[in-house]
């Protein structure tokens, strides 16, 4: 077993190096347009919903939450979190489900998604029903009064921002949070091999809760790193110091969600970004949990995964 992954002169942990307040200010300084959203590829915004269309219609084949609904709904009630101006909220989630809460940590985002979609948040039953404006690291869906349960939860380009540690915890607070047979889905880009040299990366980066920088660089919970047993001959996690976040391999995603206490019940490559772009690949993962959830999962999130 190796030690964690290390990049950078410092020599931390490659997670270690996210500093929240570099995350906030550069997403703060972000136009709220889907060019913004996608760090100048909104090319690649219609086939990437197209992607995630047809992997939901495959999950709910699989397990399907509430198959009493009249079309065109399938789910009832879902969560899209790192929501930034609603890009997969409008053109994916309110399609589908009856209700959507939305959670992202930058206001100005939310007020251009109202400000966008005014017939989103209309009527006395209206489709998004909450907007939580807080990082993921401090979102606990448990909180919520009066307790909801989501089919669908919605992870996709933000968890990037979350240390493994924080990412582990962030998991295993939403087990409690499914409904019966509902889904976790993940999508993020993913390092893959040694090979591959991609010239950007088209991810919807999101952040956490700001901390000062200096308060971070001193703090010892940061540089705690999970061992989650990674391989030697692993390629590691990438960071960027742009936004500060990392891009994980699939196999460090695989022992997180493990550790998490989620099965992978699906997972695929989104295909059709083209070559050309040079973009890191991005996969999908439909998690549910690994053992029917009987409460708040508890426990430590930093023990070892072999």
């Amino acid at each position: 077993m190796a030690a964690p992954a290390t990049n950078g002169s410092l020599g931390l942990p490659v997670d270690a190096q996210i500093t929240p307040a570099t995350s906030i200010e550069y997403w703060t300084s972000i136009s709220s347009t889907v060019d913004g959203m996608l760090g100048g590829f909104p090319q690649v915004s219609r086939i990437d919903i197209a992607g995630s269309r047809t992997f939901i219609v495959k999950l709910l084949r699989h397990s399907q939450p509430c198959p009493d609904l009249p079309p065109p709904h399938k789910v009832r009630l879902v969560t899209d979190t790192g929501a930034g101006i609603g890009r997969i909220t409008v053109g994916l989630l309110s399609q589908i489900a009856q209700h959507v809460d939305v959670v992202e940590p930058i206001p100005k985002f939310t007020e251009q998604l109202k400000i966008d979609h005014p017939e989103l948040f209309a009527g006395a039953n209206p489709i998004i029903q909450n907007v939580v404006n807080t990082g993921l690291e401090s979102w606990d869906p448990s909180q919520t009064e009066p307790p909801r349960l989501y089919d669908i939860i919605w992870n996709q380009w933000c968890l990037g921002h979350l240390t493994d540690k924080a990412l582990i915890a962030y998991l295993r607070r939403l087990i409690p949070a499914l409904s019966p047979h509902g889904w976790i889905v993940v999508k993020e880009n993913v390092v893959n091999s040694k090979a591959e040299n991609p010239k950007s990366s088209a991810k919807r980066k999101r952040v956490q809760p700001a901390t000062k920088v200096d308060e971070m660089s001193d703090s010892n919970e940061v540089r705690q790193s999970v061992d989650l047993g990674d391989d030697e001959d692993e390629e590691p996690d990438l960071y960027d110091e742009l936004d500060s976040s990392v891009t994980r391999t699939e196999r460090k995603f695989d022992r997180i969600f493990r550790a998490a206490g989620l099965k992978v019940v699906k997972t695929e490559i989104q295909r059709g970004f083209g070559k050309d772009l040079g973009l890191y690949p991005v996969r999908m993962w439909g998690l549910q949990p690994a053992t029917v959830p009987s409460g708040p999962q508890e426990g430590p999130v930093n023990g070892t995964v072999s």
